[in-house]
């Protein structure tokens, strides 16, 4: 989780969707993050099975981990009765999943929670950061004491990252396979941040329960960490006399650069000691290249701040449109709804703004598009910017837009709108 405002650190289904989490059964027919058809209404309080395991409890789960590192979380920090009375009133909302991890410090919350309802009436879930079999071995037995229980729901194998994982942790995987043939946990698992360990998951019969992330950035953390009031103190200031605009409240230029070079400064002082030395060289021809990378780059232009606070919020904060709370003029906007035109995504394998599969999540949103209709490409060795911008761009990106365009025109006779709004609910 978050370990200060910039560093790195989401499915049961959409509706548990928030803070970027989800849970997930390995058996779904479709990833659980698309957005179903809302043909009925749903429910946090839903009974519903958790993929094959045969668990059943409500459709969103108490989670315990806000910023949860060290043993320490934003909900433990409510105290051993703050949080347990917390999860008692999610309780008797319908809410029988309790969250928890070793990491978050949640086990004692948790089990004094427990003593206040039936235990077979609540799914409890908590993560281990062993990587060898002794200590999930020993983890098990700590875990089941600090939980007050004999046995435990879900078990999970935390913050894996490793595309090999399923090999390298293959004797921790029997521990926990031993443990679900004796009782004493129900479902095992994991819990994947990066996108390689997830494929991991996705492939392997073992995993029943996967808790998976879409690969969070520093800008995601910040968003959820502060919330949308400290954006609007901190950097929205009015445009000064005597400039066009005058009062106008905006997100300057100037703390946008400073944010997007700061999360990179180590390459930006290179390239400008790079351009010294070119200078020194006499490679006039490096030295221009960097300037005009540097004209462009640098040529940043201020935010109306309606539009800045709303993205913030919608996009990095609710995650309103994975999660079907996305309005436009009063009405949900619903990708389910898309079926008529090709979709394609492009990622950049070093973006920290847009990390590797936010963009390729659309094509899961966008569930009605046949899937030969769907094109991704990862592009490798650029950041957020070369994206879209740069040599890379121009030889290995746009060529693949320009080929998928014009492989689908004139395929459709009727041409349909960029994004389908459904019907208000």
């Amino acid at each position: 989780m978050l370990k200060s405002d910039v560093n790195r650190r989401e499915f049961l289904t959409t509706a548990a969707y928030g803070v970027s989490a989800t849970w997930l059964g390995s058996n779904f027919t479709r990833p659980v993050w698309a957005m179903p058809g809302l043909d009925k209404k749903f429910s946090a309080a839903d009974l519903i099975t958790l993929g094959s395991t045969g668990i059943k409890t409500s459709r969103l789960a108490m989670g315990t981990g806000t910023v949860g590192v060290g043993h320490h979380s934003h909900q433990t920090a409510l105290g051993l009765k703050g949080l347990s009375d917390l999860l008692l009133n999610g309780y008797d909302k319908g809410l029988r999943f309790f969250d928890a991890a070793d990491s978050y410090g949640s086990h004692p919350h948790v089990a004094e929670a427990l003593k206040h309802v039936e235990r077979d009436k609540v799914t409890v879930l908590t993560k281990s950061w062993a990587r060898d079999p002794d200590g999930m071995r020993a983890d098990i037995e700590r875990f089941r004491k600090e939980l007050g229980t004999e046995y435990i729901d879900v078990l999970l194998m935390h913050c894996l990252t490793e595309g090999d994982w399923t090999e390298r942790y293959k004797g921790v995987m029997e521990v926990l396979s031993e443990a679900k043939q004796k009782g004493i946990i129900r479902a095992h698992g994991c819990s994947c941040h990066s996108i390689e360990a997830l494929r991991a998951a996705a492939e392997s019969p073992w995993v029943e329960v996967d808790l998976a992330r879409i690969n969070p950035t520093g800008v995601n953390q910040l968003a959820m960490h502060r919330g949308i009031d400290w954006f609007r103190r901190n950097v929205i200031t009015k445009v000064p006399f005597p400039h066009p605009g005058m009062m106008r409240d905006v997100y300057p230029g100037f703390l946008q650069l400073h944010g997007f070079m700061s999360m990179n400064l180590d390459r930006h002082i290179e390239a400008h000691h790079n351009l010294f030395l070119h200078l020194v060289k006499g490679d006039g021809d490096s030295a221009q290249k960097h300037r005009e990378f540097y004209d462009e780059y640098l040529a940043v232009m201020d935010l109306a701040a309606e539009f800045y606070l709303q993205t913030v919020d919608t996009v990095f904060i609710r995650h309103a449109l994975p999660k079907g709370e996305m309005m436009h003029r009063s009405r949900r906007v619903d990708p389910a709804a898309i079926r008529r035109v090709a979709l394609m995504t492009v990622e950049g394998e070093n973006d920290d703004i847009s990390s590797v599969g936010q963009t390729e999540a659309a094509h899961a949103l966008c569930v009605n598009i046949p899937d030969e209709d769907k094109v991704h490409y990862l592009q490798p060795s650029v950041g957020h910017y070369g994206v879209f911008n740069g040599s890379r761009f121009r030889a290995e990106i746009a060529p693949r837009i320009a080929d998928f365009v014009l492989s689908r025109n004139g395929t459709r006779a009727v041409r349909t709108p960029p994004l389908k709004i459904a019907a208000q609910h």
